[in-house]
């Protein structure tokens, strides 16, 4: 009897002097805040919890024992309110990790000090899931953000430092990301998708920020949005950002930017190493892919592949500039209407780039438009001494595969005017570089394919016909590689697969797979050894 009597005391008691459980501790949530100090971690048990949570600006992290699918949250009463707030601004750090968060308006809305939200599940909230002001260094990571109500944002910062990465957002209406004021955030390795277009103007990302705050957007998946995938100063004020390694797929918008929407930004952009897709033969207007009229952008190493409609009488401008400075360098544009139209001076020199399976290449004037030159245009032929119209030798155009094969007169052409020291997946380029965004090295890999949740997709290895192929990959990439007598390897906990099989007489052996069918993107590191050549590192994002 008093052993009995004793495990239930120590059952009962909180494991550590810093841990609160619920309910064996504190029947509910709130009561858990309310006897927290600083530093406290409450660790909530299985079961849907009716309440508004105010946290009384204290440092707390709030946990679940058993993850998202166990563990709800929701406002009392079955009407929607503001679920988790704090009526004292933060001054530490508050972390809020593993809860299905449904049914509020809004769900979180914070300010001050540092918040990370991790692994959680949103679903069904209006306004916003995540509100947050004055807040540094945050972390939203790993979340799911299911559907939204019918005007509902996911994020949405103002004057915040941080990162959002490895979460999937899906059919938000009123858009994915919000960053506005002095926000400077790293957004990356997520993927937003079949959003936007609230009011018919909503993008999936909208950056509104202060003149010298700088965003970065890299190595995310845009896939089916219905407004601007990202409007950066489309409203007019000066944006600085990079946007940079992304894929965009399917993106709508019929005007203005189906992809990046930033006609009156009078800050500066870098578009660089992006894939940009756009959506099936249509038979109204597909509008531009990129709208800047005004202010300083950079495109290099990007792909533009597939914008046309079937309207004859308006042309589309894949990307276009009014008075723009421009700087476009190693692009790609096929099958699309029109490479690139500018209207004002200065004139801008397209260089190292290929033009093909396109209406027309663009459209210089004396001192306006765009002039492409050392660059592959055709098969109609264009330009001046400097280009050539020879088929460029892609790997599979007609899958999306723009690399070159060996023997490409677009390696190491007799001229060049490039600046591009690296190609769009992060190769070194030679003395000779090549035109287009991908630099032919003789062994590589690559993936083709959007990678979301259940999408088929490819990874492709590019050696000398009859070499074996093994695949290498991790989570992970060392501090410093491990040199062997193949290369040098940089993945950490590195897995090996059996061998894929033999690159083919054309250079290349492509083995398809399926996307895992993960809730949330996952990141991995690869390597390829190819006979007794090991490739560079390449990343890919699988899921969401």
């Amino acid at each position: 009897m008093h052993l009995r009597f004793l495990a239930i005391l120590l059952f009962a008691a909180p494991a550590s002097a810093n841990e609160i459980h619920v309910p064996a501790n504190q029947p509910t949530i709130q009561q858990a805040v309310l006897a927290a100090v600083d530093g406290d971690t409450i660790v909530v048990h299985p079961g849907t919890y009716s309440e508004k949570l105010d946290l009384l600006g204290k440092a707390l992290t709030l946990r679940s024992s058993d993850g998202a699918d166990a563990t709800f949250l929701q406002p009392p009463g079955g009407s929607p309110t503001l679920l988790i707030q704090s009526s004292v601004p933060l001054s530490g750090t508050v972390r809020l990790e593993g809860f299905t968060i449904q049914n509020a308006w809004p769900a979180v809305s914070l300010s001050g000090g540092t918040v990370e939200v991790v692994d959680n599940v949103f679903t069904n909230n209006q306004s916003t899931d995540i509100a947050l002001s004055a807040c540094q260094g945050i972390s939203i990571r790993g979340n799911a953000f299911a559907t939204g109500a019918s005007d509902t944002t996911a994020i949405d910062l103002t004057n915040c430092t941080g990162e959002i990465a490895l979460n999937t957002v899906t059919q938000h209406p009123k858009g994915c990301v919000f960053l506005s004021q002095a926000s400077s955030v790293h957004v990356h390795h997520n993927v937003f998708k079949d959003s936007g277009n609230y009011g018919g103007w909503a993008p999936a990302i909208g950056l509104w920020t202060n003149a010298g705050s700088l965003t970065t957007v890299d190595h995310n998946l845009f896939l089916r949005n219905a407004g601007h995938a990202i409007d950066a100063g489309n409203s007019g004020a000066a944006i600085d950002a990079d946007i940079l390694s992304n894929r965009f797929v399917g993106n709508t918008n019929g005007a203005g930017g189906s992809v990046l929407a930033c006609a009156l930004n009078t800050g500066t952009l870098r578009f660089e190493g992006n894939f940009c897709e756009g959506p099936a033969l249509t038979s109204g207007y597909v509008g531009e892919m990129i709208r800047a009229d005004i202010g300083t952008i950079t495109l290099r190493n990007n792909v533009f592949w597939h914008n046309q409609d079937v309207n004859s009488v308006l042309w589309t401008r894949t990307v276009d500039f009014i008075g723009s400075t421009v700087t476009l360098e190693n692009c790609l544009f096929h099958t699309v209407e029109m490479a690139a139209g500018k209207w004002q001076a200065p004139l801008t020199i397209g260089t190292d780039s290929i033009l093909w399976d396109l209406s027309i290449a663009s459209l210089p004037w004396a001192g306006v438009g765009i002039d492409f030159q050392n660059t592959d245009v055709g098969p109609t032929p264009y330009g001046g001494s400097t280009t050539i119209s020879v088929d460029p030798m892609f790997v599979d155009p007609a899958g999306g595969d723009f690399h070159l094969l060996a023997g490409s007169p677009c390696i190491d052409p007799l001229t060049s005017a490039t600046t591009v020291t690296t190609d769009a997946e992060g190769r070194a380029r030679d003395a000779s570089p090549d035109y287009g965004p991908y630099e032919y090295t003789g062994h590589a890999l690559w993936y083709l394919g959007a990678g979301e949740a259940g999408a088929a997709m490819k990874v492709v290895f590019q050696g000398q016909p009859g070499e074996t192929v093994v695949l290498g990959y991790g989570k992970g990439l060392l501090p410093s590689p491990i040199t062997t007598v193949f290369g040098d390897v940089w993945i950490s906990g590195l897995r090996t697969t059996p061998v894929l099989g033999t690159i083919g007489s054309n250079g290349i052996l492509e083995v398809p797979f399926v996307a895992p069918p993960w809730t949330t993107p996952r990141l991995y590191f690869t390597q390829a050894l190819l006979g007794s050549t090991l490739t560079g590192v390449q990343q890919v994002l699988l899921g969401g």
